[in-house]
């Protein structure tokens, strides 16, 4: 027979291992890994949030299209500097990318960080669900999306890229 102490220490524990449970069922993280890139990505109450790694000399960028094409593409590129972020919200189409006018009450992409390790940057973004552009919805919760990554070894955004896929995710 356990003692009352001890017993109730294992409710406890107990406890906590479900409520943690809980917590980690709803944040539903996932990951992807490709071509010495990574993408994690899990939904956060009503924002998608997520941070794109990779091995860049110069700029990142993370967007959702309404396809797995480029065009109609909604983007946020982001260049880690040492002692600031810059990072402008782009929109692609037929002509190239152009900055994109943002909604009255402020940038799309928000929670903004980044920063560089060695040869390896990252940025990280959130997302308010749904997300538009704009009458095209291009995120929803639960909903499948068209993810962008990119990067280039140059820090001029208007710089092509080294490296961008167009990959179908799950939200």
């Amino acid at each position: 027979m356990i003692s009352r102490r001890k017993a109730l220490t294992i409710i406890g524990f107990s406890t906590i291992c479900v409520t943690s449970g809980k917590a980690f069922a709803l944040r539903q993280y996932q990951e992807m890994v490709m071509d010495d890139c990574r993408f994690e990505w899990w939904v956060d109450q009503s924002r998608l949030r997520c941070t794109f790694v990779a091995p860049a000399a110069g700029w990142l960028a993370v967007g959702f299209g309404p396809s797995l094409n480029t065009i109609g593409t909604r983007f946020v590129m982001v260049d880690p500097q040492d002692d600031h972020l810059r990072s402008a919200e782009m929109l692609a189409s037929p002509s190239g990318p152009a900055p994109f006018s943002s909604h009255p009450q402020g940038e799309s992409f928000q929670a903004l960080t980044g920063g560089r390790d060695g040869n390896t940057a990252w940025m990280s973004c959130a997302v308010k669900l749904p997300f538009f552009s704009n009458q095209t919805m291009l995120l929803q919760s639960q909903q499948k999306a068209n993810l962008m990554l990119a990067w280039s070894m140059s820090t001029d955004f208007d710089h092509h890229s080294a490296w961008r896929r167009h990959i179908k995710i799950d939200l």
